[in-house]
């Protein structure tokens, strides 16, 4: 297996593919989720908005896609949201939080090639909350110049990579992670990019 991997992911299941394999975290898509709008916007001008500063705010323009979750900390590429949903409001300072981003940001390659994209389906079939239907989404993110992309869905659509997630790996994307056999040989993946 390479010994480095970068992987930019719209949820958490990042954080569990670097913990399966006991890596540093090469990327700071980690303990965190995106919106697939903003997501969608953000790999369309990645290089721009990777190169702004994160700033923070204090309301999203989503609704709470989880029930029961306390307040966390959200963050802003320009107009893009990032849900730091690890990290809860007024007890984790948003220094630190910034300090990490920075930090994995600089160990994140500049060569797309290098780098595995991935979007998944944590609750996307509710079209109260995006504008658009979440096939739209998935052929957008297939489409996309990226050489490495991967895709967990809820459903399946034929696209290289894409894997229907099981019932138990939907709204646990860290397990999704670290449960990524179930779904195809990711060290196979890992040894092609």
């Amino acid at each position: 297996m390479k010994n480095k991997f970068f992987i930019i992911s719209d949820d958490c299941w990042s954080l569990g593919i670097y913990n399966k394999f006991n890596m540093k975290y090469n990327s700071p898509f980690v303990n965190l989720f995106i919106h697939t709008p903003c997501y969608i916007k953000l790999l369309n001008n990645l290089d721009d908005y990777l190169n702004s500063e994160l700033t923070f705010i204090e309301e999203s323009k989503y609704k709470q896609p989880f029930k029961n979750i306390k307040p966390y900390v959200i963050g802003k590429l320009k107009d893009i949201e990032i849900h730091f949903s690890h990290y809860k409001s007024g007890t984790y300072p948003t220094t630190d939080i910034k300090n990490k981003w920075e930090r994995r940001l600089k160990r994140l390659t500049t060569n797309k090639d290098n780098i595995i994209f991935k979007i998944g389906c944590w609750y996307h079939d509710n079209k109260q909350v995006y504008s658009k239907d979440y096939d739209s989404y998935i052929k957008e993110f297939h489409n996309m110049k990226y050489k490495n992309k991967i895709s967990f869905t809820i459903k399946k659509y034929n696209y290289k990579n894409n894997f229907v997630m099981s019932s138990e790996h939907i709204g646990n994307v860290t397990k999704a992670g670290m449960e990524v056999d179930q779904y195809c040989d990711f060290l196979k993946t890992i040894n092609k990019v």
